[in-house]
């Protein structure tokens, strides 16, 4: 990951691998272990222009061999506006 334009631009990337190394049951049978293999990935490109506002796309692929062989793909456009109230006077104690 990482920031461009002084923070305004943040970029992220990761991907997990998960092998499975001992097999019960009917995988142990059926399949080899490259077919088993569980990935979880993902990327964000966030942009906050002003203070108070911010977009966010979050992309994900995921797969979860002994559940779904298939990928699960997943993306996410978010908005964020932000409000802070700030009140002048004594503390509360």
């Amino acid at each position: 990951g990482g920031h461009v334009l002084h923070d305004i631009l943040v970029y992220r990337a990761n991907i997990d691998f998960m092998v499975p190394f001992l097999r019960y049951g009917q995988e142990r049978v059926q399949g080899n272990a490259w077919e088993l293999i569980d990935v979880n990935s993902s990327a964000s490109l966030s942009l906050q222009p002003i203070k108070w506002l911010a977009f966010s796309w979050i992309f994900s692929a995921i797969r979860e061999a002994a559940i779904r062989p298939e990928f699960q793909l997943h993306n996410y456009l978010m908005i964020a506006l932000t409000y802070a109230n700030k009140t002048k006077g004594e503390r509360l104690h």
